[in-house]
């Protein structure tokens, strides 16, 4: 069972479900271009930001049945997104010494198709004995955690600063 069919539309709503990304993803680009110095200097505020904010509208989107409304979600993750990966990959670009970014890049991207190869395999099983909105549900939960994880980084950094500009 597809989102497509609890939306109760046909087929063509993939294509104006992954337009409607797009253009969020774009508006998004457009949105970090102006946002750059505030995002450059709130690294890990904007990751934890940019989770947060795509981990509700991923769970809105997972829970709506008003096509409309799925339409204007898939838009509104499009800037969390850009603002999360561009605060992430800002932070590898300027944390990580030059000479080892190519390793780290590399083991990243190793990492992440690792990690995708399972998750295809765990979206499955969840869609086929829970359905498709519990894979939108699980998937929100994920980010969400990653959000909580980024501000507990946050809040210890913070903890690091006070302590040693007290020094």
């Amino acid at each position: 069972m597809f989102m497509i069919f609890l939306l109760h539309k046909g087929d063509e709503w993939w294509g104006y479900i992954n337009a409607s990304y797009y253009i969020g993803t774009i508006a998004g680009g457009l949105i970090t271009l102006y946002m750059a110095k505030t995002i450059q200097k709130n690294l890990i505020l904007s990751m934890a930001t940019g989770s947060v904010f795509f981990s509700a509208f991923t769970f809105l989107y997972g829970m709506s049945s008003f096509p409309g409304l799925s339409l204007i979600l898939c838009v509104l993750m499009g800037p969390a997104y850009q603002v999360r990966d561009v605060a992430q990959q800002t932070a590898f670009q300027t944390n990580i010494d030059a000479t080892l970014l190519p390793k780290v890049y590399a083991s990243r991207n190793v990492l992440l198709s690792t990690i995708s190869s399972l998750s295809i395999i765990i979206v499955g099983a969840i869609s086929e004995y829970a359905g498709i909105r519990m894979v939108y549900l699980f998937g929100a939960g994920l980010i969400c955690l990653s959000a909580g994880l980024s501000f507990v980084l946050l809040k210890t950094k913070n903890k690091e600063n006070s302590y040693y500009h007290s020094l």
